[in-house]
């Protein structure tokens, strides 16, 4: 039979001292504690339950967890593919770090300005992928005034590929400029980890960092690899020049064989040529070619990239992807 809880002499002292009313206290208070241990033990179960898998779990850890908007500034092909790389890799080391890029990250549908607009307002950092075809390019000058206006100018990096410090231009020199270099890049990342709210330990970074550094590092190499692939000349959408007698009848008064480099390279887009693949596209020679190249160069309508060791292609920009739409070259 269950002994009673309930004293049956509340005022009966034992044999030895003690009151028994105290001792059905400390029974009591005992029973009190198992409950409470089982009321834990269900409340725990219960959210294990909801929790489902291990992955999930993680995942919804992951979501509480404060982040860095990370905004990526490109222009021009091999500035992209670089913005691109540095989105996908960067979390790997730096999990709170959200990277944006606007090729990738703007919902088809949504007003881009506006979301650009959203966006830099809500970014901590900002990186500028500089490379030397789009140094003086409108629209990187354009996006790193937004920055600065945006974001602590403390917390602005142009990214370096190919690029020496001392040829930035003026309105990107005010930043501090990154390197693309193993020891460079790692600054970096610790800077974008200084703003988080709740940074990760420097030496788990480095730890991170060195894991994941020949990952980029390879894929920066690969894009390096494919940019100039040798494209045969007939592999060109031909654009011929009219006669030469006709040279100044073009819109905005380019020369006709001006008019057909930029119609060229619109309908060849992912082809940088060389002035020895243009000239038989706009069936011209070398020489002739290459003074019409160097004249769209000066009106910033085209512009090349160069690898030592290899000769110049060119590609239009900005504001020759403009001409050639608001004229209906194509």
């Amino acid at each position: 039979m269950t002994e009673s809880l309930l004293p049956r002499h509340p005022h009966r002292i034992s044999a030895d001292g003690d009151d028994e009313a105290a001792r059905c206290g400390r029974r009591l208070a005992k029973f009190d504690v198992i409950a409470d241990l089982k009321r834990v033990h269900g409340v725990l179960r219960a959210r294990k339950s909801t929790q489902g898998s291990g992955a999930s779990s993680i995942v919804s850890r992951r979501s509480i967890l404060p982040t860095v908007k990370v905004f990526i500034s490109w222009s021009g092909s091999r500035s992209h593919q670089i913005a691109l790389a540095l989105r996908d890799w960067l979390p790997t080391v730096l999990p709170a770090a959200a990277p944006w890029v606007s090729s990738e990250d703007i919902p088809k549908g949504a007003r881009w300005t506006f979301e650009l607009g959203r966006e830099l307002d809500a970014a901590k950092f900002g990186i500028i992928c500089l490379v030397p075809e789009n140094l003086h390019e409108d629209w990187v000058i354009f996006e790193a005034g937004a920055m600065s206006r945006s974001i602590d100018a403390a917390r602005v990096a142009p990214l370096l590929r190919d690029v020496a410090i001392k040829d930035v231009p003026g309105p990107l020199a005010q930043f501090q400029c990154t390197v693309f270099e193993k020891e460079d890049v790692r600054r970096l990342v610790r800077s974008v980890n200084q703003t988080s709210e709740a940074p990760i330990d420097p030496k788990l970074l480095d730890a991170a960092f060195d894991r994941h550094w020949p990952d980029l590092a390879r894929v920066i190499q690969g894009i390096e690899g494919t940019r100039r692939q040798a494209v045969p000349a007939k592999a060109l959408v031909a654009s011929p020049a009219a006669p030469h007698e006709d040279l100044f009848k073009e819109p905005g008064g380019l020369p006709r064989e001006q008019t057909a480099i930029l119609t060229t390279l619109a309908k060849n887009p992912d082809v940088e040529p060389t002035t020895t693949m243009m000239a038989p596209a706009i069936g011209e020679n070398q020489t002739r070619t290459q003074y019409h190249l160097d004249r769209l160069r000066e009106r910033r309508l085209i512009d090349y990239s160069l690898v030592v060791g290899e000769p110049a292609t060119y590609y239009l920009t900005g504001v020759g992807r403009a001409y050639v739409v608001e004229n209906n070259l194509i």
